[in-house]
């Protein structure tokens, strides 16, 4: 089998899937797994080998439903903070384990609890305890605090649609929250208590998060702020506002874009320095020890930005893409995705209902299945001639440069397209300026600014004249980014709010997109024709041929089909009947109602 790790992945992800929709009893699935298991052990070798797929596929299938059981069917200890769930407040001591998340009118702290104060004594505690604290102070990871709040258990809102809390935060080992507002009911009592090495790093973090703001107190250092240290949040919301509705968002969020630009931008760098050694050059590989360096310099950037969900999701795609190089095995982009998705997901199953997740892995597959038939659709461009004069190669740079451009166009669109059903999904959202706001400002904010931050880790500790010349180009990159996104999402038309698809629709979306990628294979120049013919026709197309080429173009035609009746019926649907509909919202405390005038 060309690509054993999809099939695998599949199974995983189905596995995944219905153990978070349906409750199966952990003794069967275990009993299930392990007759598998030996199955898939007893036709490894021998005559029965062509049968080893099977049970395998049903063994990743079962660990999958195995580990969501963990994950949701959790039971507390008799000692966990749950049990003290009640309308009195409580007195309670913890370790604060995560990085405290600050936002403009709120801090969010995880604590992991150690005891609670009972009448006259103090009793064990277990669990972690999600604390949202209004009082401004600098809480970091390692503070022992004492806090006194109503220990509740977390609450969905009972509306279709709406965000499952209660699942996000049992995902992340939370079962209780609690919420303080008078700056006494939290106290710290000791600091610098939790792990020595992490300790150091948050220490250096806050270091360059103070001399940033101190350099930039405005929104530029909180924009630089967020692309280096990962911290979004303090971001105001009218800006975030302007960067949603113009599609740019990705790149004030440390995702799989940012962490590419740390892997370019190292690779090159240490690639430029064993170039200036012809020593180092006839004794290494230079491609295998920049990728080697790479990859550590991807792992301390993650440790630096903070370590967050969706960036030790990056890094990892980026250290496996690393390692195929280093080994050899960068053949199949395919397999090393997979491979990416397989690791993360038996880590980490809830990923897989993870917005950035989705997005992150939804955008990799369309660049990789689609740039290179688009970039395909491009003519060759010859080299010119050693007795060429300025002219032509002052052409032939003007042509070099195009293509570049267009290919820079193409990766844009193929990672819009990728992820616009999932974006319609969850946000509603659908931006019409986000090609060109992604052409203008992603080399500024993206390829230019990104590795400029970077260098402000290396000269917040060596030199303040260093430091203030790097904050000064930052700032600047950053006024020029935000003028341009400003001018675009003032544009009435940026963005329109759209209808939420179904399952169905985003299937037939991916569909649609994968036939149409197909038949591009068969308009590029590469298709050799004769010369009479042109390349795109039926008749450029040998006999073997013909029957999958006219199998996606009619898969493609019937897509476009499902698309256009699909909209005639959501308009027709939406057309009203003259009657008002009036829905109950919760709202939590109070009441409110929803009125929809036909």
């Amino acid at each position: 089998m060309a690509r054993p790790l999809i099939p695998l992945l599949i199974a995983l992800m189905t596995g995944i899937s219905c153990g978070t929709f349906f409750d199966f009893p952990d003794g069967y699935v275990q009993f299930c797994l392990s007759i598998a298991v030996v199955l898939a052990l007893f036709t490894v070798k021998g005559k029965w080998r062509r049968f080893f797929y099977p049970p395998l596929l049903i063994s990743f299938f079962l660990l999958g439903i195995l580990e969501m059981n963990l994950c949701l069917q959790r039971h507390p200890g008799k000692d966990h903070i749950r049990h003290f769930i009640g309308e009195e407040k409580s007195i309670v001591e913890g370790m604060i384990c995560d990085n405290p998340q600050v936002s403009p009118d709120k801090t969010e702290l995880i604590a992991c609890a150690s005891r609670i104060v009972l009448a006259d004594r103090y009793q064990p505690v277990s669990g972690r305890v999600l604390l949202n604290v209004r009082p401004p102070y600098p809480y970091r990871y390692g503070d022992v605090v004492r806090f006194k709040a109503r220990i509740r258990a977390p609450r969905n809102f009972h509306n279709p649609g709406a965000f499952d809390y209660e699942t996000h935060l049992r995902f992340r080992g939370i079962l209780v929250r609690g919420s303080i507002s008078d700056p006494t009911g939290i106290i710290v009592l000791r600091r610098d208590r939790g792990n020595f090495v992490r300790s150091h790093l948050e220490r250096f973090r806050d270091r360059i998060r103070d001399k940033i703001l101190e350099k930039a107190p405005g929104t530029d250092g909180l924009i630089i702020q967020a692309m280096v240290l990962g911290d979004q949040k303090e971001i105001p919301k009218d800006v975030m506002e302007k960067f949603n509705r113009t599609g740019t968002t990705h790149l004030i969020a440390i995702s799989g874009f940012n962490v590419g630009i740390v892997i370019a931008f190292s690779m090159f760098l240490i690639h430029f320095l064993l170039k200036s050694s012809e020593y180092l050059l006839l004794k290494l590989d230079a491609r295998r020890v920049a990728t080697f360096f790479s990859i550590i310099t991807v792992v301390l950037y993650t440790f630096i930005a903070g370590m967050g969900v969706s960036v030790v999701r990056a890094s990892i795609m980026g250290v496996l893409f690393m390692l195929t190089i280093i080994f050899n095995r960068a053949r199949d982009l395919y397999n090393t995705l997979a491979f990416s998705a397989f690791i993360i997901l038996v880590v980490a199953p809830y990923s897989l209902f993870d917005i950035s997740f989705q997005l992150s892995f939804a955008a990799v597959a369309a660049l990789i299945f689609l740039t290179p038939r688009m970039a395909a659709l491009l003519p060759a461009l010859e080299p010119p001639t050693p007795q060429a004069g300025k002219r032509e190669q002052f052409v032939h740079f003007t042509q070099k440069a195009g293509r570049g451009v267009l290919v820079f166009f193409f990766v844009s669109l193929s990672a819009t397209l990728g992820t616009l059903p999932l974006i319609l999904h969850y946000f509603n959202r659908l931006s019409l300026v986000t090609l060109l706001a992604n052409l203008i400002v992603v080399p500024i904010l993206g390829v230019i600014a990104t590795p400029v931050f970077l260098l402000l880790i290396l000269t917040i500790p060596l030199s303040d004249f260093l430091t203030d010349g790097v904050m000064a180009v930052s700032s600047f990159l950053v006024r020029v980014s935000l003028d341009l996104v400003d001018k675009l999402a003032s544009l009435s038309w940026s963005s329109i709010y759209v209808s939420t698809p179904n399952v169905i629709e985003i299937g037939a979306f991916y569909l649609l997109l994968i036939s149409a990628g197909f038949c591009l294979d068969r308009c590029g120049p590469s298709v050799e024709t004769s010369p009479t013919k042109t390349p795109c026709g039926p008749s450029a197309e040998n006999a073997p041929a013909k029957t999958p080429r006219r199998l996606w173009i009619a898969t493609t035609g019937l897509m476009v089909l499902f698309f256009v009746l699909d909209a005639a019926y959501l308009h027709l649907r939406n057309a009203g009947d003259g009657k008002m509909t009036l829905t109950a919202v919760d709202v939590g405390q109070g009441n409110a109602a929803l009125m929809l005038f036909a």
